[in-house]
């Protein structure tokens, strides 16, 4: 199991996730969020009733980090929220603030939220760089600092590698 939560905790963090997916209350749900909500909860929280439902509690950033006090199910519940965000399809600003919100309280420093704020932004130049790099890293264990291009085609423009050079020309 990904997270295991109580009953308590899993309540607050559905309502963190519909909080993300209504943007703080201000619109209401899309049937893609619906389905997010319902299979998570299902699902990952194992739960029984996992439609969402009006009775669930409003809660706060500040209720969800009183809520979770371990560390690892706060980068969870984070990752999940930024899921929430975009699970409609849609770029929207106002639930990119609010999943800021959730990091800032959560004190979670999340490459995700980070990629998610840039993404609100429009800087998808960035976005892809930084996607990628994260990618390069999970799967070769490297932080490249330098540009991908240069890490990936170390050889390119002019320094070439003599004795490689020499091995191809002689081929």
């Amino acid at each position: 199991m990904l997270i295991k939560l109580s009953s308590t905790q899993a309540l607050v963090v559905l309502s963190a996730m519909r909080d993300v997916a209504s943007a703080g209350g201000t619109q209401a749900l899309s049937p893609a969020d619906t389905v997010a909500l319902t299979s998570f909860a299902q699902f990952v929280l194992r739960l029984a009733d996992a439609a969402p439902n009006p009775s669930w509690p409003v809660v706060t950033p500040a209720d969800v980090a009183r809520a979770l006090s371990n560390a690892a199910d706060r980068d969870h519940v984070l990752q999940f929220l930024v899921v929430m965000a975009l699970v409609d399809g849609t770029v929207d600003t106002r639930k990119i603030a609010v999943v800021e919100r959730y990091a800032q309280a959560l004190d979670v420093t999340e490459d995700a939220v980070d990629q998610l704020a840039h993404l609100g932004q429009g800087n998808l130049a960035w976005l892809r760089a930084d996607v990628a790099r994260q990618n390069l890293k999970s799967i070769t264990g490297h932080v490249v600092t330098d540009s991908i291009d240069v890490w990936i085609q170390p050889y390119r423009d002019g320094h070439a590698d003599p004795v490689l050079s020499a091995r191809v020309t002689r081929s």
